[in-house]
């Protein structure tokens, strides 16, 4: 009787810890709302212009946690551990010494953190704002944990990533907007909010605006949450551009693009079964007239499931930009760094407004 009263005491015991701790993850699951106002973040700030042409560059720096040396269990690999804080260090340096070599007008960052366990609670956005001083910054989180807890044997931990925009041109406004689609519960607890990161900059004519926008859809599911995303993009830009405005919509797809394909970068040896999260933009939904701008010379995106190796790793074009029939495409670049300091490359376009 006993032994009965002791065994029931445990099981009761374990009960109350998952349940308390399934309601601690509810209660601290981040929710944001639809839109969220932002602020230029740590103080920064641009001068006034109204620009007739800028040069816009976009990044995904996976956090600056996945170099040319590292896989990543998701995705096929085994690496559960983040890339070692000395790497990441030389990795966050070199992004930013980047950045500032090209001299951008607009950078769209994609995975920067802001205190994350993955990249040793380094404010990766605080570092940023610090060495880039005549940037305008804007930080819109969509993933936010305080604790992810897998892998089981090495757990993510305490998470909060985003993507940032960068301006030096005076923002008139920026806000977070919410994207459609969620995964199940209790998954979507513990993953990302998917976002778009929109800003509003003067031009110089009268009435009509540039509407900046950086995106990173969802990588993961059926595809189905990746339409309800795309159709909402969709809507949104056209309805901008239906008012006179100027857009740019750039980032981390996690769609192969138009006019490209898998058989774009040659032979590779990735097996199939690690390609479970690629597809392509879908048949007519680029809207009419609208142009997509990629360096087709430059793969931007590598897989993980092994560190990086060329004409081994699967590589593609997933990440460039969407302009408005009202802009002329004066030149486009992506930079092949061979994945270095991130499991993707930088691209860049230089756009005007057409006369």
């Amino acid at each position: 009787m006993k032994i009965l009263k002791i065994t029931a005491i445990i099981i009761s015991a374990v009960a109350a810890i998952l349940l308390l701790t399934l309601l601690f993850f509810v209660i601290t699951e981040y929710r944001p709302e639809q839109n969220t106002v932002l602020s230029p973040v740590y103080g920064s700030e641009a001068e006034n212009a109204a620009p007739g042409g800028m040069r816009i560059l976009s990044w995904n720096i996976g956090y600056c946690g996945l170099d040319s040396q590292m896989d990543f269990f998701m995705e096929g690999g085994t690496s559960t551990a983040p890339s070692p804080l000395k790497n990441q260090r030389e990795s966050l340096d070199e992004v930013i010494a980047f950045i500032d070599r090209q001299e951008a007008d607009i950078c769209m960052i994609q995975e920067i953190e802001s205190g994350s366990k993955r990249s040793f609670r380094v404010d990766q956005v605080y570092t940023a704002s610090s060495a880039l001083k005549n940037y305008e910054i804007y930080y819109a989180l969509n993933f936010k944990s305080p604790f992810v807890p897998v892998p089981v044997k090495a757990p993510i931990g305490k998470v909060e990533s985003g993507i940032a925009l960068m301006s030096r041109f005076s923002v008139d406004a920026a806000e977070r907007r919410q994207l459609p689609g969620s995964f199940s519960w209790p998954v979507k607890i513990f993953h990302l909010k998917r976002c778009a990161l929109i800003s509003s900059i003067p031009s110089p004519v009268e009435g009509k605006n540039w509407y900046i926008i950086n995106v990173h859809l969802t990588a993961y599911g059926d595809g189905g949450m990746r339409q309800l995303q795309l159709d909402y993009l969709k809507k949104l830009i056209t309805d901008l551009y239906s008012e006179g405005h100027y857009v740019v919509v750039g980032g981390d797809w996690n769609s192969m693009f138009p006019g490209t394909g898998k058989d774009a970068f040659g032979d590779y040896t990735t097996a199939e079964e690690h390609l479970f999260w690629l597809q392509s933009i879908p048949d007519g939904w680029t809207p009419e007239n609208w142009q997509w701008c990629y360096d087709s010379e430059v793969p931007t995106s590598r897989t993980l499931e092994q560190p990086y190796k060329a004409g081994e790793n699967f590589t593609c074009i997933i990440d460039g930009f969407l302009v408005s029939p009202n802009l002329r495409v004066d030149e486009v670049e992506a930079y092949n760094l061979r994945f270095e300091h991130s499991d993707h490359n930088p691209t860049a376009i230089t756009v005007s407004i057409r006369e």
